[in-house]
């Protein structure tokens, strides 16, 4: 598996090229750059302009968007926190509004995806609403690499439209719950506690058979829920637009 990320930032300008941007711009292409030359680094999202700063990925003109693939955690690590790239993210209020929510997120990908920004937006969607799970996390809230039994039992949201056991229920349960109750729907706390310490145990080495199964079921039900908050959040959107 290889690790995708995703960090948005809304600027302080009104375009990319004014001129409270002009540092952060001049600095742009030697930490591309740098990255690309770092190990670890497989790809990023960029135009034919060479950075991805003229890529509107959201409807507020004001935020840009920064993504990339690596082949590990570690090496991520490695180019955010321990090179050159430390350097712009201690000036980024000179150039950055401060958030109200997480603007970064991460995710494993199968070896050779390329991530498209619709994707990476509903992982950083997904986090905010839910915070760090299997589905996305953070550099604060690291989530274990899937297992092969994992990624046989959790489908990717590209290929999970095509399992036809996963898409009926889930076409069932939205046709049969109101689209709120489902939006609205949270595990309780001591769920995801449970689950912190099954984590955790995992990532120590020290999970039994029994517990890695455990988390496993538990991945694939986390899945289902947000393949169902997806298809009623778009029903909803939907329904909004054909009675404007």
């Amino acid at each position: 598996m290889h690790l995708a990320q995703l960090n948005i930032s809304r600027m302080l300008a009104p375009t990319i090229d004014h001129p409270i941007m002009a540092d952060f711009v001049a600095q742009l292409g030697t930490i591309n750059e740098l990255a690309e030359a770092s190990d670890g680094f497989l790809w990023r999202l960029k135009s034919d302009g060479g950075n991805a700063t003229d890529i509107q990925a959201f409807d507020d003109k004001r935020i840009i968007v920064n993504m990339s693939v690596w082949a590990s955690l570690v090496q991520l690590q490695d180019f955010v926190f321990r090179s050159m790239h430390t350097t712009v993210m201690r000036d980024r209020k000179k150039w950055f509004e401060k958030p109200d929510a997480m603007m970064t997120v991460l995710w494993y990908v199968p070896e050779g995806h390329q991530p498209t920004v619709d994707e990476a937006k509903d992982r950083l969607e997904y986090l905010n609403a839910h915070g760090p799970g299997p589905t996305a996390f953070t550099f604060r809230d690291v989530w274990p690499e899937p297992t092969k039994q994992t990624l046989s039992d959790v489908p990717s949201k590209q290929t999970a439209t095509n399992m036809s056991p996963f898409q009926d229920l889930v076409d069932y349960l939205v046709a049969n719950i109101p689209a709120e109750k489902i939006l609205q729907f949270r595990l309780s706390d001591e769920l995801h506690n449970h689950v912190y310490a099954l984590v955790d145990k995992e990532k120590a080495g020290t999970a039994t058979h029994d517990e890695r199964k455990e988390l496993n079921q538990y991945m694939v039900v986390e899945h289902i829920v947000r393949l169902m908050k997806t298809k009623a959040s778009n029903n909803n959107s939907q329904e909004k637009a054909q009675h404007v």
